[in-house]
């Protein structure tokens, strides 16, 4: 069974297998009060959001367990902070909750305050090794296994007459950082002319971003060599 909490209507954007029993809760964010906002005006950052978080996931909290008891599941998998917030420290649930970072360790450990709500998970997941040894350090005694991200296959094969670096994400300066791929092609682009890097993804998700990467192009003199496709 997958849940969700999201304010929209609709089916999943990726094709669900018929097992598999789709539930969108239609919660939302329920944070946004003026009382919250009020008394963490005065704290800083990462206490506002955790107060914030907090005060959300307690409003939601017993909607959510009636659900999952009903259900009555063997393993839940928490792919989200709120998620993670709601399972560990509101609900605790006999289930042994195993937690998902599909982002970077940093971005999602980032608030101390939220440590040890992680630390309650049965298991942490990373996407890279470099994340595993990280969240090991920071977690503590919780195991941690690192399974990357998983790619379609397809039986079509590339003929590789082309050379060309394909990228394909949102240009995003948090998470996809193409600057990183413009700054280590640009140390070897000399040597290899005859090389191209077409970057697919949406340049409007974050336009200050994309334009510090197009400036990196041409400061590097690669605009005949890298071009973003949309």
């Amino acid at each position: 069974t997958i849940m969700a909490f999201v304010n929209k209507e609709g089916k999943p954007f990726f094709a669900l297998n018929d097992s598999v029993e789709f539930c969108n809760m239609g919660l939302g964010f329920k944070y946004k009060h003026l009382w919250t906002n009020i008394t963490n005006m005065f704290r800083d950052k990462n206490t506002r959001e955790f107060r914030r978080l907090m005060t959300d996931c307690r409003h939601i909290a017993d909607r959510v367990d009636s659900f999952v008891s009903k259900l009555n599941p063997d393993i839940i998998v928490a792919f989200e902070q709120r998620s993670v917030v709601l399972f560990n420290e509101y609900i605790k649930p006999k289930a042994p909750v195993i937690t998902m970072f599909h982002f970077n360790y940093s971005q999602v450990l980032k608030n101390e305050k939220l440590h040890y709500i992680y630390k309650k998970s049965s298991c942490i997941q990373v996407l890279t090794k470099n994340d595993l040894n990280q969240t090991k350090n920071i977690i503590g005694n919780v195991p941690v296994v690192q399974i990357a991200n998983a790619v379609p296959q397809y039986k079509e094969i590339a003929n590789l007459n082309e050379k060309r670096i394909i990228c394909i994400g949102r240009v995003d300066g948090k998470q996809k950082r193409q600057h990183l791929l413009i700054e280590a092609f640009a140390q070897i682009s000399s040597d290899y002319p005859e090389w191209t890097i077409d970057i697919y993804g949406d340049k409007s998700f974050d336009k200050k971003y994309y334009n510090l990467c197009v400036s990196l192009i041409d400061e590097y003199n690669l605009s005949k060599q890298i071009k973003f496709c949309g």
